[in-house]
């Protein structure tokens, strides 16, 4: 079984535009093709069988590969696979991931991963979204349902929810912010009301001890004028509470630092600590310090690509490569629909 692909596309040469009519060519960079006027496909892959031995995955069938690498181009942007949607009227998707439920083995929508570690001045991620346009309505990323994540969630701005405000839900937005400090804590709160004798045992989760250490209280008793302390530290996923008065009820609060075994053996996530090479001199968020957005950590890899593709997208002007290739589509639009009328003539014929 060797190697089977539906489409694959590498575009190499860095210097002068190749183009040619004959598709079997090897000077050929692309195929081209499109589609309208209702349903279809521009371009459709399907690639099925054992596909190619590759190391990292087994056997692949691959059904569209995109291949952007060229060292001795300095600075230049390369762009294996570039979406664009673009309609004032209707819904446009320019890539679509698309996993389905049949079978036994994990099905992916769309997957991003790193294989080699960039020089220490750079970064590598295996995807990258990014509002350029930073408007009310445009978003880097939009997640609807449930998201999981493996790893270390980090963020420069508010860990928030955002909900529709329940006093005026159609026009108004209701937002709270997470409390956040310089040790990772876990939190659970309660009511509870003490006996005759003046005492209440506060029974914890009983995973409780298993994922917290470093324990911290809070009592307030509420009613009553009443002395209330802590009689009996956590022990057995309880602890006991005791009041100068009988019957007070108490609101309590347990702060725990996390200690389960991710916190042990993975993270190394500390509150201060240097920053790596790719980042020094710069800033995640340059506003906030008053240095322009050119400072910024991710702006010369990002932002010059977003303003390079936002220019080509601009260019009134089609180049000469571009009017040849509408040109040749057009012929062979015209030689398809004159195929076309032959058949039908052909067929009524017989």
């Amino acid at each position: 079984a060797g190697q089977t692909v539906g489409m694959r596309s590498i575009i190499s040469n860095a210097g002068t535009a190749t183009n040619t009519v004959d598709k079997n060519s090897v000077a050929n960079p692309a195929g081209y093709f499109t589609a309208k006027d209702g349903a279809g496909q521009g371009i459709f892959s399907e690639a099925t069988g054992l596909g190619y031995n590759n190391p990292k995955w087994g056997q692949m069938a691959e059904g569209v590969v995109g291949v952007a690498m060229d060292p001795d181009m300095g600075n230049a942007t390369h762009v294996g696979v570039h979406g664009f949607a673009n309609n004032a009227i209707q819904n446009n998707i320019s890539v679509i991931g698309e996993a389905g439920n049949t079978g036994l083995k994990t099905n992916v929508g769309i997957f991003g991963f790193t294989t080699k570690a960039p020089v220490a001045s750079g970064f590598a991620t295996a995807i990258y979204g990014e509002d350029a346009l930073r408007a009310s309505n445009t978003f880097a990323a939009i997640f609807r349902g449930k998201v999981q994540l493996n790893g270390t969630f980090t963020t420069t701005g508010l860990n928030t929810f955002t909900i529709d405000n329940p006093l005026d839900p159609e026009n108004k937005l209701l937002r709270h912010f997470a409390v956040e400090g310089p040790e990772v804590m876990n939190n659970y709160s309660g009511n509870i009301t003490t006996d005759a004798s003046g005492k209440a045992m506060v029974k914890l989760p009983d995973y409780f001890e298993s994922i917290n250490k470093d324990f911290r209280y809070q009592l307030t008793a509420i009613g009553s004028f009443s002395q209330v302390i802590v009689s009996k530290e956590i022990s057995k996923n309880q602890f006991e509470i005791a009041t100068s008065l009988p019957n007070v009820k108490v609101s309590w609060q347990v702060m725990g630092v996390r200690n389960d075994g991710y916190m042990q053996k993975v993270n190394d996530m500390q509150a201060v600590e240097d920053k790596p090479e790719y980042m020094k001199g710069k800033y995640l968020t340059p506003k906030a310090f008053g240095k322009p957005e050119s400072m910024g950590v991710f702006y010369d890899d990002t932002k010059n690509i977003a303003q390079k593709v936002t220019a080509i997208r601009s260019t009134k002007k089609p180049s000469a490569l571009l009017v040849e290739k509408r040109a040749h589509m057009a012929k062979l639009k015209a030689d398809m629909k004159a195929a076309s009328q032959l058949n039908k003539k052909e067929g009524k014929v017989k």
